[in-house]
Order: C-alpha cells, then structure tokens, then sequence
C-alpha cells in the first residue's frame, strides 16, 4: 500500500507471521533482518539493512484447561454435525456423520480431530480429515471437517455419543464445551442361520472322515501279514472240515 508521511510519500509492505504457543513458557523471537534498496534518484540508489527488535513472549494454561487433552483457543468456535441416512435403519445400511469445526485466529492442523465410536453392532469406516485454511486482511480462519461411516451389520439398538470440543474463548477469558447430539440407531432385521448352516457343514465333514478312516484301515487289514496268515489258517480248516465230512 501507499500512505502520506509529512508531505511525503511512502510505499509500505506489510507481513503477517502467525505465531502460535503450544507449551507454557518463555520463548524469545530473535530479530528480524530485512535488506532494502531505496532509489532516492535516477542514478542514485540507497541500501541498507533493517531491523526489527527481539520479542520476548511468556506462555501460560489457564487453570480450567489444566488436564484437558484437547483444546482451542479462538475468539470464536463453531462445532456443525449433519448425519446422511436413517437412524431407524436396517441390516446392511449405512449412516454417515460429518463433524465440522470452524475457528478463527488458529490453524486447521491446531483444530482436535473427532473421536470415532466403534461398536460391536456397527463397522466403522472413518476417511482422512479435511483441513482448510483462509487469510482475509490479516483474519485467520480455519476448518477441520471429519466424516465416519457405520455400516450396520447385527440386529439391535446403539447409542453412538456425540462429540466434545473444549473451547477456551480467548475474549472472555473463559471455558465453553460444545457438544453434538448423540446418535440413536435402531437396527431391524435377521441373520441368516449360520448356525444350523454351520452343524450340517460339521456332521457332513466328520461322516467323511470316518468313512475315510474305515477304509483306510480296511486296506491296511487286506495287505498286512496278519491278514494274510488268517486266510491261510482258514483254508486249513475248511480242507479238514471237509475231509470229515
């Protein structure tokens, strides 16, 4: 931009550097060198190097946050659910919940991703979270969108709970816990009876077997010795019965 100073006029550049404490503590922002070159005349340029003073900044948790594992601290926190399908749902089905949250002064990857709810009556399937940043005149703004789908796959009732957001609003200085409506989902339907499927499958295997069993011992009676000495001793005995008769 362009601005007057003393009847003289100024071209001005001006940089935003986001700078966002994570941990408490003091930390030092060394300074900073930017070089310029002025052309003060047709032939005549002036360069010389600024620069900027050092930055000395002191991190502190507020109380309420102590033991929290996820938090944002933002002016301003929104925290949006929508659900796709139908809660009184069937075998097979699915339902989705996209969980948005939107902040400004902070980033997306700051923003907590959303805790995912597994159950024995569901499978999950969650997608890679959307993250977006925007600057508008020096304004941050941030979005963090994570959408989970549930495939229903036994009969029965579950209650997936909402999400939590813990927000430290950094103008009033205070903690406010936005929260989604949990989701009850009713589940109609039968299973097949694997059961019964399953205790044919195995009679019908042991059957096999011992009809495989029987005949393997079978032939090894018919080919060992034993059996053979046996035949022999049977023929004897058949010739002398029939010399006495």
């Amino acid at each position: 931009s362009t601005e007057r100073r003393g009847g003289e006029s100024w071209t001005v550049q001006r940089w935003f550097i986001d700078v966002f404490a994570t941990k408490p503590g003091t930390v030092v922002i060394p300074p900073l060198k930017v070089s310029v070159s002025i052309s003060k005349a047709t032939n005549e340029a002036i360069a010389s190097t600024l620069e900027t003073q050092a930055l000395t900044i002191t991190t502190s948790i507020p109380p309420a946050l102590e033991g929290l594992e996820h938090w944002v601290a933002s002016p301003s926190v929104t925290l949006v659910q929508t659900i796709d399908g139908s809660l009184d749902t069937y075998l097979g089905a699915a339902i989705s919940r996209r969980l948005t949250i939107k902040a400004n002064d902070v980033m997306a990857m700051l923003l907590p991703r959303a805790t995912n709810h597994n159950d024995p009556l569901l499978q999950m399937y969650p997608e890679p979270p959307v993250l977006r940043n925007r600057s508008n005149r020096g304004t941050l703004s941030a979005t963090r969108s994570d959408r989970t789908s549930w495939i229903a796959s036994v009969p029965g009732t579950v209650e997936i709970p909402g999400a939590v957001v813990n927000w430290w609003n950094t103008e009033s200085q205070t903690l406010q816990i936005l929260r989604s409506d949990p989701l009850k989902i009713s589940i109609s339907g039968e299973l097949p009876p694997e059961s019964a499927a399953k205790a044919e499958t195995v009679k019908a295997v042991l059957s096999a077997a011992a009809i495989l069993l029987a005949g393997f011992f079978t032939w090894r009676l018919i080919v060992s010795e034993w059996f053979g000495a046996f035949s022999k001793r049977l023929g004897l005995l058949r010739q002398h019965w029939q010399r006495l008769w």
